[in-house]
């Protein structure tokens, strides 16, 4: 039984993929805006740390966002199949509550690194 729902848990994240494949192939490679960058800075153009720097802090929190699925997916996980034992429910809740205040610190902070960046660094570049 648990493996017919892993199976069919693979297969619903692999149509999900599938469908989205369209959107993924219309937004800009990170590949393509790295080799931009990494050409800036060998013409010693000014604004390249800056992107640099942006573009692995934007990086870091789309890790915390993969992060933060997976720990959510994990404790769902553990309270589905905490089968009545009530400490096991309540340790998946917990982690869910945990992992949603971490998201909203995490989103708090990607706010004001977003007006930071918007305000100040791409001002001091130009």
């Amino acid at each position: 039984m648990l493996r017919r729902r892993i199976i069919i848990a693979l297969f619903s994240i692999l149509l999900i993929g599938v469908s989205h494949a369209p959107v993924y192939s219309a937004v800009e490679r990170p590949t393509s805006r790295l080799r931009t960058i990494t050409s800036d800075i060998y013409t010693q153009k000014e604004d390249g740390f800056i992107e640099i720097i942006a573009l692995l802090v934007n990086a870091f929190f789309a890790v915390l966002g993969i992060i933060f699925i997976v720990i959510v997916l994990i404790a769902g996980y553990d309270y589905m199949t905490s089968g009545g034992d009530s400490t096991k429910a309540k340790k998946g809740l917990e982690q869910i509550r945990l992992a949603i205040i971490g998201i909203l610190i995490m989103l708090g902070s990607f706010a004001i690194w977003q007006f930071i960046l918007t305000n100040f660094l791409t001002k001091v570049s130009e």
